[in-house]
């Protein structure tokens, strides 16, 4: 996180599938809206503005984290990295497993361990498109996070069983054959939390435009209801067929209770 030419984005997860980045990094900063120092110069910069998670509503610090493990098998690939200092906070880790349907088809994993703090907010984006959550009740609610590009939040409870939500991506740039489609599923199965969506703020067309774009940007959020949170989700780019039924979350009982 951070550094000469860096951003607040430890632990920022990234997947190219199917042609497309399907979450991809906003970039260089757009300093035609106003030089270096501008909101939304900022803003490309900010760990609000990643796919990562926010502590405390506070952009992470410069700091180095490390990988705790590697495996890559024939069917199944996993990456662990810790990086606490960049957060401030006593456990700031994230798990990610490629799990491969076939040669084509994969699915995610992805488990990120947080401890300290008295909030954690998960956000995340995808390509061009929209944005739609089945199985929570979603209303208005007042903006998380000041000082961000993000705006129009809609949230509500996680209930026990999760909730699916779904990115129908559209190919503003024409990198996709004639007739091919892409999407992105995501079921989210973290515990005592709110998720809902919102809209965050990107430029378009280049450095030498000021045209800008609002895009849907997944929350979930998990507040001090107890010391540390887990969140926990599978994601499943797909061709138009997700391969994918239905997901659930297991609950581990040690032999002691």
């Amino acid at each position: 996180s951070g550094g000469a030419h860096g951003h607040a984005d430890a632990l920022n997860l990234g997947l190219f599938a199917y042609g497309l980045d399907l979450l991809p990094e906003f970039g260089y900063p757009p300093v035609q809206f106003g030089g270096w120092e501008s909101p939304r110069a900022q803003w490309y910069k900010q760990t609000t503005a990643h796919n990562t998670v926010v502590a405390d509503g506070a952009n992470q610090r410069a700091a180095g984290g490390k990988c705790t493990l590697w495996a890559d098998g024939k069917a199944f690939h996993a990456v662990r990295a810790s990086c606490p200092e960049a957060a401030a906070i006593r456990r700031y880790e994230r798990t990610v497993a490629l799990c491969d349907v076939d040669a084509r088809s994969s699915y995610i994993i992805d488990v990120f361990r947080v401890s300290g703090g008295a909030e954690h907010v998960k956000f995340q984006h995808s390509h061009f498109g929209e944005l739609e959550l089945d199985g929570v009740a979603l209303g208005p609610a007042a903006e998380l996070i000041p000082d961000t590009q993000m705006r129009n939040f809609r949230m509500g409870r996680v209930p026990d069983s999760g909730f699916a939500a779904r990115w129908t991506v559209q190919d503003r740039y024409g990198l996709l054959k004639a007739g091919q489609t892409v999407g992105l599923q995501h079921w989210e199965l973290t515990e005592d939390a709110e998720a809902g969506t919102c809209e965050g703020w990107i430029a378009v067309g280049g450095y030498n435009t000021n045209n800008g774009l609002w895009i849907p940007r997944l929350v979930v959020r998990s507040r001090a209801i107890k010391p540390a949170t887990t969140f926990l989700a599978v994601l499943e780019p797909h061709d138009g067929r997700p391969r994918v039924e239905s997901v659930r979350r297991l609950t581990l009982i040690s032999p002691s209770g």
